[in-house]
């Protein structure tokens, strides 16, 4: 990342990922109840990571705007929304801290009213959040491998020609 904005590669030293450290102790999962998360009714939890639509769409050549996820996030979207309404399990969506303001309040709009979902402040640490939880569903973000070194159960989404096109 920083080579691809300017670094000189030199100057770019990689140590690894210090973000990994805390699923070793295990000591800091969130209290999903200071967070307004009602997880008391034996449902199983479901972390979504939502994301930028044109995440990465310039790095590829595809343009800023192009929304190359678009279709992607909403089928993932509709699908976790419509089996926590269901009561399927309690749904928590943490948006990036980064996210475009605008799919951020759709995404809201949308999940606002649908039970066993809650809407999740994008400062909270992703870390404690995945430790907390029994699955996690996103895509292109390291939050992925950090699920998975956490022991939990990831559903990574990926189709659409877009995906495999870029």
């Amino acid at each position: 990342f920083w080579v691809a904005c300017g670094a000189r590669p030199e100057q770019v030293l990689i140590l690894g990922q210090p973000r990994f450290d805390v699923y070793c102790s295990r000591t800091e999962a969130a209290d999903l109840s200071v967070l307004g998360v009602d997880a008391s009714a034996g449902r199983p939890t479901v972390l979504f990571l939502p994301y930028d639509l044109d995440a990465y769409a310039e790095e590829c050549s595809l343009g800023a705007a192009h929304r190359p996820w678009e279709r992607l996030h909403q089928e993932t979207e509709s699908v976790l929304l419509d089996l926590a309404a269901k009561g399927e399990f309690t749904l928590m969506i943490k948006p990036h801290p980064q996210q475009n303001a605008s799919q951020l309040a759709h995404l809201v709009n949308r999940a606002n009213h649908v039970p066993n979902t809650f809407i999740l402040p994008t400062a909270v640490d992703t870390r404690s959040l995945l430790l907390s939880v029994d699955t996690v569903v996103g895509f292109q973000t390291t939050a992925i491998a950090e699920a998975m070194i956490a022991g939990k159960r990831v559903l990574y989404t990926f189709w659409t020609e877009n995906v495999k096109r870029v």
